[in-house]
């Protein structure tokens, strides 16, 4: 008998249940994993945190569910420390990257269309990955992703990323923002580097036209700073978070500069469960941890070692690694195309150590931001196993 009959086949699924987890590691009863895949960037702080635990407990004794036609103080400063961590001035509350990103394209229009301006047009790049809403598929229109989903919505252009030149030919009088990535998650880990973002900003100031980002899964510390975007020294019009922010919990965030604080307004967009009082309670815990100076200085020390050993390991097996992508704790390697990603992420499982792979072959490593240089050598001790094996 089939014990998972019950549910839908939406995911390629390991047959293991993990019964529990702590720090770095996932249990299968007695069996210890490595987790270098943290939920794909998700548990920021690993598994089970202390304080993550005691924040939840609390607030499940006080209040779960109110609604938002009701403040919330836990809403407030979790608010607050979004904004004050991101130089953002409020935020719009919801469930998901996904949402937060609907969040951000929707209101993107409204901007303009409010002001009698009819701009429409959504410019983003080739391999981004935006969600799985029709919306956000739309936007990345990505083969892999859109298959079966036809027609898709009309208002989105895709650019080539990095090509500050395409980008500048594909904004018109209609184009009312573009979306980036800085560094692209599900679409093989590209990093086009800090003067990218900083082209690209000058180029929607100089235009008139939002600059979102999609910080889902490369913000809430991953990069050593709060959110990627700040390594680059500017400041966007809107910010999509979710992932990290919730450290497990079901949660995103798009927020808004002081050129967008105001486009949201009554009755405009809306959301049951977003702000809701117990992962507001999670996430005000989770990003204070996160946006501790000492916290970051950390991740940053963590991805300059991780960074060595890839590199050490692209010297050894040039045959098996093509080269490593990535930025801070949230990097891998592509693999030659006579070997299989998901082959080797599978070997590389069944020796005790959780990675995730990318389009093209890639594998990614993105542990909990609490990871030591121990846990990296014993990760790197796995992979060159594996890849003797080979």
């Amino acid at each position: 008998m089939n014990k998972h009959k019950f549910i839908v086949n939406s995911h390629a699924r390991i047959q293991t249940e993990f019964t529990h987890g702590k720090g770095m590691h996932l249990f299968d009863g007695k069996i210890k994993y490595l987790d270098f895949m943290s939920g794909i960037a998700v548990n920021s702080l690993g598994h089970c945190h202390k304080k993550i635990v005691k924040a939840l407990t609390k607030q499940a004794k006080k209040l779960w569910h109110i609604s938002n036609l009701f403040y919330n103080s836990e809403m407030d400063y979790c608010a607050e420390t979004l904004c004050r961590a991101t130089g953002m001035q409020n935020v719009f509350f919801c469930n998901s990257g996904s949402e937060a990103m609907e969040t951000s394209i929707k209101m993107a229009r409204k901007f303009f269309q409010d002001q009698g301006e009819y701009k429409y047009e959504i410019i983003t790049c080739q391999n981004s990955f935006h969600g799985r809403s029709i919306t956000n598929i739309s936007a990345s229109g990505e083969a892999a992703y859109t298959k079966s989903f036809y027609p898709l919505l009309e208002g989105f252009k895709r650019v080539e990323y990095g090509n500050i030149e395409e980008l500048k030919n594909a904004i018109t009088e209609k184009t009312a923002a573009v979306i980036i990535e800085p560094i692209q998650g599900e679409g093989v880990l590209n990093f086009a580097g800090w003067d990218y973002l900083q082209k690209v900003s000058q180029i929607t100031k100089e235009s008139g036209v939002l600059f979102i980002l999609d910080e889902v899964q490369c913000g809430a510390g991953r990069t050593g700073r709060f959110n990627a975007f700040q390594w680059a020294n500017i400041q966007p019009d809107i910010i999509a978070m979710a992932k990290g922010i919730g450290n497990g919990f079901p949660v995103g965030a798009t927020l808004f500069s002081e050129r967008t604080k105001n486009v949201i307004t009554v009755g405009s967009h809306g959301t049951t469960f977003g702000g809701n009082p117990l992962a507001m309670a999670v996430v005000n815990a989770t990003c204070t941890e996160i946006s501790n100076p000492k916290f970051l200085a950390n991740v940053q020390e963590q991805s300059v070692y991780i960074k060595e050993k890839l590199n050490t390991l692209h010297q050894a097996f040039p045959h098996i690694v093509k080269e490593i992508r990535g930025f801070g704790l949230m990097t891998g390697f592509m693999i030659q195309e006579k070997y299989n990603a998901k082959t080797i992420a599978d070997a590389l499982f069944t020796n005790k150590l959780i990675v995730t792979t990318a389009r093209n072959n890639v594998i990614r490593l993105l542990p909990p931001l609490i990871v030591e240089k121990k846990h990296i050598d014993d990760a790197m001790e796995v992979i060159v196993k594996v890849f003797q094996s080979l």
